[in-house]
């Protein structure tokens, strides 16, 4: 499948992880799929929720284990806010154990990428992404 933005559109991604090289490097790699032109960087859950006070992004990336407010907490707030609840969320962890996967179901994420990640399993989760992101900003061909 290819997947193209229409005209004029742009997507825009929070990425949420207290390491700055996972930040740097996801940033790196979204980037260079063409796709996302408006990029933004969180090192936790709270400092994530300011931005989103400000921001509606199509795509949040988030890390469970952080300081100050967990990813946990972050999905939550997401799912309890009507102008926000729909935003895409994929869950980013180290260690997936039963509590990872109780989470991801109960507030229905479909993509978790697991650290380290491989290039070839971040094209396949946002490749998911793009099918299954309700917007107009999309076209699947």
């Amino acid at each position: 499948m290819n997947f193209k933005l229409r005209p004029n559109q742009k997507l825009s991604v929070l990425i949420v992880d207290d390491d700055n090289d996972m930040r740097e490097s996801l940033h790196d790699i979204l980037e260079s799929f063409g796709i996302f032109s408006f990029i933004i960087h969180s090192g936790d859950g709270r400092d994530a929720i300011q931005k989103l006070l400000y921001q509606r992004f199509d795509l949040v990336i988030t890390d469970l284990h952080m300081p100050k407010l967990e990813g946990g907490s972050l999905i939550e707030y997401i799912k309890t806010k009507p102008s926000i609840r729909d935003t895409y969320l994929i869950l980013v962890s180290g260690n997936i154990t039963k509590e990872v996967l109780d989470k991801a179901v109960r507030y229905e994420i479909r993509d978790i990428l697991t650290k380290p990640f491989s290039l070839d399993r971040i094209e396949k989760i946002i490749n998911n992404f793009l099918i299954n992101y309700k917007n107009d900003k999309v076209k699947v061909s």
